[in-house]
């Protein structure tokens, strides 16, 4: 990588994770923001579970409340009923489970970070093609691997020349990437 300048900020394992994944790019970003997001949470609550003092006082109020009001509490959500289809003779209609059901496929907002997000799936259907093409399998994956790079690098490189705001893109899922350690 040192031989020649980078065109975006994507680091190679971070290439690998997204385009050899068996989830679609964006879930797999959406997952890796909402791992950050977690963790943070997790040090927030950390730090907040360090201040004896606050737990001092929520178990003084949690005394203080005898449930009458139910003030601190959440109600239940009824449960959502599922639309049910029929067939001609009046049967129920089975409908197969959605494989994206539990998938985050939600497009961040920003345009750029969304193209290149959309790059990379252009990308990871590439490879996902050189997988199966002539055999190929699990033994010749880190070759693949390897090629997918460099064909990225090209492709990107007259991407960018197309789009010249596409690195910006690449720089969001960078930062993103970079805090996990991709």
């Amino acid at each position: 990588m040192g031989e020649q300048e980078q065109i975006v900020s994507l680091d190679y394992t971070a290439f690998i994770r997204l385009v050899s994944g068996e989830f679609p790019i964006v879930h797999l970003v959406n997952a890796a923001k909402q791992e950050i997001a977690d963790i943070a949470e997790a040090a927030r609550k950390a730090l907040l579970d360090s201040d004896e003092e606050d737990e001092e006082e929520i178990a003084r109020l949690e005394a203080m409340d005898d449930g009458f009001f139910e003030t601190g509490k959440v109600q239940e959500a009824r449960p959502e009923e599922e639309e049910v289809e029929y067939d001609s003779d009046g049967n129920v209609i089975e409908k197969p489970p959605d494989p994206y059901a539990d998938l985050m496929m939600d497009y961040p907002d920003d345009y750029n970070e969304v193209n290149a997000i959309k790059f990379l799936e252009i990308c990871k259907v590439h490879f996902d093609g050189s997988m199966n093409a002539d055999g190929k399998g699990e033994d010749d994956m880190e070759d693949i691997l390897e090629e997918e790079w460099d064909i990225f690098k090209e492709n990107v490189k007259e991407a960018v020349e197309k789009d010249p705001e596409l690195p910006k893109g690449f720089e969001l899922l960078h930062k993103v990437f970079s805090q996990l350690n991709w």
